[in-house]
């Protein structure tokens, strides 16, 4: 009888120790702080910041159950003297941050108490958590990076890495890339255009591929740009804030000539778009393929009209081959009636 009795004591203490580990695990947290546990000569103004660990990913802190008195903050060794506190959550980071409304005392240790009255959204109360960290003198400037450590095991939030943006014309279309070597809480990506490079307008807005830690690559085409220069600007948003990669620009050249009639002694209309300045150099042939006039001259870069001279031409269908630049054009063109 004595050996039963035993045996379901036994049994009965393994059991709830089991369970209690178990029902450990589906409970919250607070997993990392800043400053860490026993900082010491902290600032007078330090605040702090917890990060919050949940058994699933899908549960959330409830902020109801977020108060000073779920939460305090008093000097050690005196809990009904607790500083009046306040609270930020970052949800998609999962970071209380801590403020004490009034400043610390100099040269005082404090107690920071998460008690099991903050739950989570399925009613989880968090494991209990104490935190022990002291002030320094508060009226002498404090070398934190020589006095604080940083915890061991604490594990700075994921950041969004964008790389090169680019842009090249293929044919009249202009081609923009960029890639991302990790995402994280990217709302939307935008491109801007500009004529001037001063004034951007939003042109389109992307959305990203979500909380990424690999290689991301985004290709979009903008199949009527304008000719000459247009800036196109690359940003995106990242709460809280608004981040632009890089502005990129592109040329669009344009030589067309303009007429295709001519009136005896008329001059023969080109428009040029140029990136730059160029000399130019024009051949004009008969019906018969005879050469019989030629050109040459420099056309400005930038938006330009610029008039070939043919005079001393009799009336007929003439062919102009054109070379300026880069650029060969062929052009048929009657003079007269």
């Amino acid at each position: 009888m004595r050996r039963m009795y035993r045996f379901c004591v036994g049994f009965m203490a393994i059991f709830l120790l089991v369970n209690g580990h178990l029902f450990g695990q589906f409970r919250p947290s607070v997993g990392t702080t800043f400053p860490n546990q026993h900082a010491s000569r902290l600032a007078c103004d330090t605040y702090i910041t917890a990060s919050l660990k949940f058994p699933f990913e899908s549960n959330r802190l409830n902020w109801e159950s977020v108060s000073d008195q779920s939460i305090k903050l008093y000097p050690k060794g005196k809990p009904r003297s607790a500083l009046a506190i306040d609270f930020q959550y970052e949800e998609g980071l999962r970071y209380l941050t801590i403020y004490p409304l009034e400043p610390f005392d100099p040269l005082t240790t404090y107690i920071l108490e998460f008690t099991d009255q903050v739950q989570d959204d399925h009613g989880y109360k968090f494991l209990p958590y104490r935190l022990e960290f002291s002030t320094g003198d508060c009226d002498r400037p404090v070398d934190l990076a020589s006095t604080i450590e940083l915890d061991p095991s604490y594990e700075p939030p994921p950041t969004t890495h964008v790389g090169v943006f680019a842009a090249k014309l293929v044919g009249a279309t202009t081609e923009l890339r960029w890639e991302s070597s990790s995402e994280f809480m990217v709302d939307h990506f935008v491109i801007e255009k500009s004529e001037t490079g001063a004034h951007f307008r939003p042109w389109r807005s992307f959305t990203p591929k979500g909380d990424i830690h690999e290689q991301a690559n985004y290709l979009v085409r903008d199949s009527f740009p304008a000719f000459g220069a247009t800036y196109y600007r690359l940003s995106y948003s990242e709460y809280p804030k608004e981040v632009i990669v890089d502005t990129v620009k592109v040329f669009k050249p344009k030589v067309q000539f303009l007429q295709r009639f001519l009136g005896l002694d008329q001059p023969i209309e080109l428009e040029c778009v140029l990136e730059e300045t160029w000399g130019f150099a024009a051949m004009i042939s008969d019906d018969r393929g005879r050469q019989v006039l030629r050109r040459a001259g420099t056309v400005p870069s930038g938006r330009q009209v610029v008039e070939i001279s043919l005079e001393g031409l009799s009336p007929g269908v003439y062919r102009i081959s054109l070379f300026i630049g880069p650029y060969q054009l062929q052009h048929k063109v009657q003079i007269g009636s």
